[in-house]
């Protein structure tokens, strides 16, 4: 029963998710639209639900759903009920049903990744080759890289000077340009360091690999803090650091502990980030924080807490289908995501280097104001059309599952070191990436991404810190080369 209830929950949910998309191309009036939002809830929250309970989805998977049932779903019946939505932005019935129908779309070819990758099995481990973490010369490889980022990270940090790293996120900052990114830049690539060590301070088979990983998170640990100076840290970019880092000691394959971090997240969100930001105001007192904490459990303001920035995802997704509908603006064409892989190119360099689809279509719209989220479906949508959001969705739901099936479990003998450190700053970054714009968000995560590709392509072609391919030591009679 309980492997089938899964897949039981992930059928209604696609089912769900089908009759939405559908239904938005043919029914666009009020009527619908109350119904629609309703309905959206019950499907996102079905997906939700598949993605607790099943054994064999991870972290990154729980994330992606997460953020459709409670940063879209949830949010959004509110913002219906009450006719106010963030920015006092108006949404006519029209576009609000055909939101819906993108949102529904995008999860439903998620979850159809979701499927295929799941119809083809677990991946096979090739034959005569050690666990990863057993092979000590594939954990040494790990170890010196993971010991390498955490100095570049370092390195980095220190270009961009204390005045950027421990300026509150709040408070008044004089630095930008290479600055501001060598900060976003050492951020992201310190947290792949420190997962790294941590990881293999764990569950490295090598006592000694061990106790070197360990001495050195601990040494690194204090740089880190000071690179991530919390007041100064994204709310979502904190939320990704604990998930990241969580990782390593939790279990996100197990119904249970998800179940578990599914409630701390809820209270994170209603609880720990409106705390975060009241503590970075210097002119509220502490009891008025308090007072604003335990005020969470009021209907009412619960209610108005729904219409924050957080939660402006559906209402920008509702805005770039009129943007496009209307021809105030065109399709980019993959533009935006052009600037995410070319994000460490300074604008100097390449003055029309993309700026976020937030800024494009909020502009469109005449918002009064442009710092703005763009969802994953939003950015899809402009960048190809609504081929876009079914082609991205039906491949990050493949990938992550494959990813997830390689690398999620701690439990497994076999875990590969080389996915569960994907995995882990996936699922760090998976929220940024999903709120968006992604132009605006792309140096607060791809430099990890970057970083991963470098070591791995290293890994591939022997470039540095050769290690021998898993599970083969090299024979110790060979004659040394005349390089050596």
């Amino acid at each position: 029963m309980a492997a089938v209830l899964p897949r039981v929950f992930h059928g209604i949910a696609m089912l769900c998710a089908a009759i939405i998309m559908v239904a938005s191309v043919f029914l666009r009036s009020s009527a619908y639209t109350d119904f629609v939002s309703s309905f959206y809830v019950l499907s996102a929250g079905l997906a939700m639900l598949a993605a607790i309970s099943s054994p064999r989805r991870g972290g990154v998977d729980f994330l992606v759903c997460f953020f459709f049932f409670v940063f879209m779903a949830v949010p959004t019946r509110l913002q219906y009920t009450i006719g106010i939505y963030p920015w006092f932005i108006p949404l006519n019935a029209n576009y609000t049903a055909m939101a819906y129908g993108l949102c529904a779309a995008s999860q439903f070819f998620y979850m159809l990744g979701i499927s295929l990758s799941q119809a083809r099995g677990l991946p096979a481990r090739p034959g005569k080759t050690l666990p990863s973490l057993h092979n000590i010369p594939e954990v040494r490889f790990y170890s010196r890289w993971a010991w390498g980022i955490a100095l570049a990270a370092i390195l980095i940090a220190l270009a961009a000077g204390p005045s950027a790293l421990l300026t509150s996120r709040f408070g008044e900052r004089n630095f930008g340009g290479m600055r501001e990114q060598f900060t976003f830049i050492s951020r992201s690539t310190s947290l792949l360091a420190l997962v790294m060590m941590i990881y293999i301070s764990r569950f490295a088979q090598s006592p000694a690999l061990r106790r070197q990983n360990l001495w050195a998170a601990l040494v690194f640990l204090p740089f880190f803090l000071v690179i991530n100076y919390l007041p100064a840290l994204p709310r979502f970019v904190l939320f990704g650091i604990l998930i990241a880092i969580g990782c390593c000691y939790l279990d996100l394959t197990r119904p249970r502990t998800k179940a578990l971090v599914f409630l701390a997240g809820v209270a994170v969100l209603l609880l720990v980030f409106p705390a975060i930001k009241a503590l970075a105001d210097e002119n509220v007192p502490l009891s008025q924080i308090l007072q604003n904490i335990t005020g969470r459990f009021d209907r009412t303001i619960l209610v108005a807490y729904m219409l924050r920035v957080d939660f402006d995802g559906f209402v920008w997704i509702a805005q770039t289908i009129e943007f496009l509908d209307r021809g105030i603006g065109g399709l980019r064409w993959g533009n935006n995501f052009l600037g995410v892989v070319l994000f460490f190119i300074p604008r100097a360099l390449w003055p029309s280097k993309p700026i976020d689809t937030g800024d494009i279509v909020s502009t469109g719209m005449n918002a009064w104001y442009t710092n703005v989220s763009s969802p994953l479906p939003a950015e899809a949508l402009m960048a190809f059309g609504l081929l876009g959001p079914l082609v991205l969705f039906c491949i990050l739901g493949y990938a992550v599952n494959r990813i997830e099936l390689r690398g999620a479990r701690l439990s497994r003998r076999d875990t590969e070191m080389s996915a569960f450190f994907l995995y882990a700053i996936l699922a760090g970054f998976i929220l940024i990436i999903m709120r968006g714009a992604l132009n605006g968000v792309a140096p607060m995560f791809a430099s990890g991404f970057l970083a991963y590709a470098v070591m791995m392509f290293s890994r591939r072609n022997r470039l540095v810190w050769k290690a021998p391919p898993s599970g083969i030591s090299p024979p110790s009679h060979r004659a040394p080369s005349p390089a050596e």
